[in-house]
């Protein structure tokens, strides 16, 4: 399996790309998707693999400084990466790469060069396009967008038939909607779409398998940041941390903020949340925006305005008060949608007096499938546990 760099995407591709497949990014008008098949190659690499990326839409110097940005070093690997330089020839300037395109607008120089590469694979070897429609648009005074499309396919069964794995990226620049519909739904083994902002469920940028002929694709996208360094990270927008006054929510955001960017803001006044907690985390590829709630009564109308777009929910109780534990069901049916996830967390653990977790969920009422976790806010370990178990419940809702 060839890795994309993108946990939930491998997951969504039932490990990532076998070996003899080809895929497709099929990017939205103003959306960079530059950095999905940066990942993609530099995440082979490090897994001992060899990648040919051709670029057609800058110069060669231009990929590596890309890589740079995002933090990854290519010069270990440099015996098994190679570009090849579609770009430089339209210039009419020299290039220093082993592998060249001779006239960047002629789809046949493109294609012997492509053919001479895909001649000498090994299984597993990959070859990456940085931007087919740029191909599309050079050869356009040539070739049709149809003819160009046969060239795609006939390099994509010569190089499956000697086991190497074909990327495209390809922007679309308002074409034909019968070519575009051709490239979505067919040109490769798999699809995905990688859009801009819309309605719904839909936060920023997302990404979305569309079609793929070995994994079932999600019936939801899946949004996500782009961060320098690190690439594609999987965009948690919203997730809520409340419960009833004193159980430890402002402590719990804290903990979780110093688990990367180490800031965390507070609105309070005399040591009481008034309006809201916030963190930022970054956490096994995923980046997470945690906003902490008052828990007094009199703040309701927040909490609901809070609660608008959550996608999960951890209710932080204090194990040690059962007296709170009937406001901590009244704040989960303010905040809870019926298909919100949510945890609880059975805070102050480590205080004498501590309900176990399971007396927690007892207590509280909870539903079988809602997991109860013992907690202590000021514990970073107990706090990524926490979180992992509410994103596991998102994704799987997802």
């Amino acid at each position: 399996m060839i890795k994309t760099g993108i946990a939930t995407l491998d997951e969504q591709l039932k490990g990532g790309i076998p070996i003899g497949k080809t895929l497709v990014y099929f990017v939205a008008p103003g959306v960079n998707g530059d950095v999905f098949t940066l990942q993609a190659v530099y995440s082979d690499l490090v897994e001992n693999g060899v990648c040919y990326y051709v670029t057609s839409n800058c110069a060669p110097d231009v990929v590596r400084t890309g890589f740079r940005e995002y933090g990854w070093d290519l010069t270990p690997h440099a015996a098994r990466f190679a570009i090849v330089d579609g770009y430089s020839g339209q210039l009419g300037v020299p290039s220093q790469e082993t592998f060249v395109v001779d006239d960047p607008e002629s789809i046949a120089s493109v294609d012997r060069t492509i053919m001479a590469i895909i001649e000498t694979l090994s299984p597993g070897d990959m070859i990456v396009f940085s931007s087919l429609a740029t191909i599309f648009d050079k050869c356009r005074n040539e070739s049709t967008g149809q003819s160009i499309l046969d060239y795609v396919r006939k390099w994509n069964k010569m190089a499956v038939l000697n086991g190497g794995v074909v990327l495209y990226s390809f922007a679309d620049r308002g074409y034909d909607r019968e070519l575009t519909d051709q490239i979505k739904n067919g040109l490769c083994n798999a699809s995905i779409l990688v859009g801009g902002v819309g309605g719904g469920h839909i936060y920023g940028d997302y990404f979305k398998l569309h079609t793929c002929d070995w994994a079932r694709p999600p019936e939801w996208p899946t949004p996500y940041k782009v961060i320098k360094p690190g690439g594609v990270r999987v965009y948690i927008p919203k997730i809520l941390v409340t419960g009833p006054k004193g159980s430890g929510k402002s402590t719990f955001v804290r903990t979780a903020s110093l688990l990367s960017s180490g800031k965390a803001v507070s609105v309070d006044r005399a040591g009481t949340t008034v309006a809201l907690d916030y963190a930022n985390v970054t956490l096994q590829g995923f980046t997470i925006d945690i906003f902490g709630t008052p828990g007094q009564a009199r703040f309701n109308p927040i909490l609901k305005t809070l609660a608008r777009d959550a996608i999960g929910v951890v209710l932080v109780v204090d194990s040690t008060d059962a007296r709170s534990f009937d406001r901590a069901v009244e704040i989960l049916k303010i905040t809870c949608g019926k298909k919100t996830p949510y945890v609880v967390a059975a805070n102050k653990q480590d205080l004498q007096g501590a309900m176990d977790p399971e007396t927690v969920h007892k207590k509280l009422e909870m539903p079988g499938d809602v997991p109860v976790l013992g907690t202590c806010a000021l514990d970073p370990a107990s706090v990524v546990e926490t979180l992992e178990e509410i994103v596991r419940k998102i994704v799987e809702v997802r």
